[in-house]
């Protein structure tokens, strides 16, 4: 989680981190209310799969990235 907010940080992304410690589903339900523009899930599925789930806004789906691809799409 902090390697992927200090790749953020570094291409100047603004970075909110949700540890509430709520569900995914409302995490997720309440990044969608506030707008959040890009959504980025750290969790074992994504490690297993390969990387990070990374969603931007106006997409329909999400897609797992690794670092690499992740900040070259920053």
């Amino acid at each position: 989680v902090q390697e992927v907010r200090q790749l953020c940080k570094a291409n100047g992304k603004d970075v909110l981190i949700d540890d509430r410690g709520l569900s995914a589903g409302a995490s997720l339900g309440d990044a969608d209310l506030i707008g959040i523009p890009l959504r980025v899930v750290v969790s074992a599925k994504s490690i297993a799969a390969g990387g990070i789930e990374v969603k931007r806004r106006e997409e329909a789906e999400a897609q797992i990235l690794s670092l690499e691809a992740f900040e070259s799409s920053l």
